[in-house]
């Protein structure tokens, strides 16, 4: 199952979105030291499994630090709910992107509802 499915059933408590986003973290942290940016941190891509380990899913629009990525320069990419600022406007986007979607996901995953709903161009702006 994944994190959005877990979440549709009931926020998650306190302790757990704790154990997932520090597991996401390090995900992260060893993706981002290895050049790459996700650029797609949501909860559909946040695989849960057994429920021991969280493990983060779907690299498809993922890019390298060094600028090498499947998308055209200037494009946005990515869920409009999740996407940091700098991504929505098409700027340059590194590690911090990702660590503001996780913020957005934690907190979804607390609450039980996305921070900024809507379609795409309104969770954006």
């Amino acid at each position: 199952p994944t994190l959005a499915e877990r979440i549709g059933r009931a926020p998650l408590p306190p302790a757990e979105v704790r154990r997932i986003g520090a597991q996401l973290a390090d995900a992260l942290a060893h993706v981002h030291q290895g050049g790459i940016v996700h650029r797609d941190v949501k909860p559909a891509n946040v695989l849960l499994g057994d429920g021991s380990r969280a493990h983060l899913a779907d690299f498809g629009i993922a890019k390298a630090l060094d600028g090498a990525a499947a998308t055209e320069a200037g494009t946005v990419v990515g869920t409009a709910a999740f996407l940091a600022p700098e991504q929505a406007r098409g700027q340059h986007v590194g590690p911090p992107a990702d660590v503001y979607a996780l913020g957005l996901v934690l907190l979804e995953a607390l609450t039980g509802r996305r921070e900024y709903p809507g379609r795409a161009v309104e969770s954006a702006t």
